[in-house]
């Protein structure tokens, strides 16, 4: 009889392993679930942070890309104005060249005429001073009379004499 008992006792030492086993294999998994339940709470957590992040990102990305599009077209506007500015000064130039040329073509037809007037003055200036020369008054005198330099006069006093 002492077999039996022992056995029963043994069975009932089995039956409570097998429950405490059970047991502490339900409070594993209910562990493990919680753990899991932790990371996924963790990971959805980042998850919203990660889509927050991106919406800032966006958001700024789109007002760097305006600002660069302002950027663009204030540097274009600038670009067209001095392009207008260019040809207008290219203009102004074409004209002054044209007015050049059309005074030196006049120069060059009139040329023979303003050195006769130039001489013409000239002989007149030198005959005043050789008259006035002619009735004694000195190179210093004619020059002051004048209004020429006495260097000048001299000279022409010193060219009548040869």
């Amino acid at each position: 009889m002492i077999n039996y008992i022992l056995f029963f006792i043994g069975i009932i030492i089995v039956l409570v392993a097998i429950l405490l086993l059970k047991k502490n294999k339900a409070s594993q998994s209910y562990i493990d679930l919680q753990i899991a339940k932790d990371k996924e709470a963790k990971l959805l957590d980042s998850i919203d942070l990660a889509e927050k992040v991106i919406e800032e990102l966006k958001i700024i990305s789109e007002s760097t890309v305006d600002c660069l599009d302002r950027k663009t077209n204030d540097i274009y506007k600038v670009l067209q104005t001095v392009d207008r500015r260019i040809e207008e000064y290219l203009s102004i130039i074409r004209d002054i060249e044209e007015k050049k040329q059309k005074n030196n073509v006049f120069y060059e037809v009139h040329k023979d005429e303003y050195l006769e007037i130039e001489n013409n003055k000239n002989d007149e200036n030198i005959k005043k001073i050789f008259c006035l020369l002619d009735k004694g008054y000195s190179p210093a005198q004619i020059a002051k009379k004048l209004d020429k330099g006495i260097g000048e006069i001299q000279l022409i006093c010193n060219l009548k004499k040869r």
